[in-house]
């Protein structure tokens, strides 16, 4: 079984997904950390250096090679790597897609001390003003929401218990296998 958290950043992917792996007794992947690693950079280093079009190619990399290996898994893609359609086919032909939904207020809440998430600064990596970050939750979801819907699964994470949320993937999950 192969298991791929998606979702707008901070919507609980690498929070929830290590407790539902464990939960399904299987291996937990992030596959920023795994890009990161293979790239000896940090993620805004990468964006920085080289650009969002080879991050996006990095990506679907260590997606491919991922997705061919035997194990069970769970993991955890950045907020942007289900808008790509090669990506998105990956992982329809080799696993199961849940998309952690979370309303934008508390996307705010969550990310507004990040420092570390390089679309949602400015063209300087400067930090965004309230409202700029507002915007800019509002507009990225506007465009990714649609392919997130596309998921097989989807659970909101606004105002659940992390344990509630691994709860009702487990669920879900068990519920699609058995169909």
């Amino acid at each position: 079984m192969k298991i791929y958290l998606i979702g707008f950043s901070c919507s609980g992917k690498t929070t929830i997904g290590p407790k539902l792996a464990y939960k399904l007794s299987c291996s937990f992947y992030d596959l920023d950390d795994m890009i990161s690693k293979k790239q000896n950079k940090t993620i805004t280093g990468i964006f920085k250096d080289e650009g969002e079009k080879k991050f996006r190619a990095y990506e679907t990399d260590i997606l491919s090679g991922l997705s061919k290996r035997k194990e069970s898994f769970c993991v955890a893609l950045g907020g942007g790597a289900f808008q790509s359609p090669k990506n998105q086919d990956i992982i329809e032909n080799s696993g199961i897609s849940v998309y952690l939904s979370c309303a934008n207020d508390e996307l705010y809440r969550r990310l507004k001390n990040q420092s570390d998430r390089p679309l949602l600064r400015d063209e300087n990596s400067n930090q965004l003003s309230e409202s700029e970050l507002k915007d800019k939750i509002l507009s990225l979801m506007m465009k990714r929401k649609n392919n997130y819907l596309k998921a097989d699964i989807v659970c909101s994470t606004t105002d659940k218990t992390v344990e509630e949320t691994v709860d009702e993937i487990y669920k879900k999950i068990s519920l699609s296998a058995t169909n």
